[in-house]
């Protein structure tokens, strides 16, 4: 029986993620994945600067973060013509109808989660 390939092998992957232990866990299980990780950072400047450095395939963002949601990332990421797959721990209905139509995980993620949201992207 073949074993099929993470939609993520070879695709760079921006982690963004306020929570050290979950940053970790989904930087983890990317990689596993075969993708390479970009972060994972914990705020929307910190993911900016990221954005300055290095070029993702996607992106992987957590909604609510410390200095505020990650939406005006998500701008520039879709700006860009990157997908971005969200990541929250509350409700999917507090997300802004804007940006309702992508990809979204609920916490605790896992590798499955994201390849599915990876393949609706």
């Amino acid at each position: 029986m073949a074993i099929e390939a993470s939609p993520f092998s070879g695709r760079r992957v921006l982690v963004v993620e306020d929570d050290f232990l979950l940053a970790l866990d989904v930087s983890q299980m990317l990689e596993v994945a075969g993708a390479t990780v970009i972060g994972p950072t914990s705020t929307v400047k910190a993911g900016l600067a990221e954005l300055e450095r290095e070029a993702p395939d996607i992106a992987v963002l957590d909604i609510n973060l410390g200095d505020g949601t990650s939406f005006p990332l998500v701008d520039v990421l879709q700006e860009r013509g990157l997908p971005v797959i969200l990541a929250t721990g509350y409700d999917l209905s507090a997300i802004p109808d804007r940006y309702r139509a992508l990809p979204c995980c609920q916490k605790p993620i896992g590798l499955r989660d994201l390849e599915q949201a990876m393949t609706r992207s």
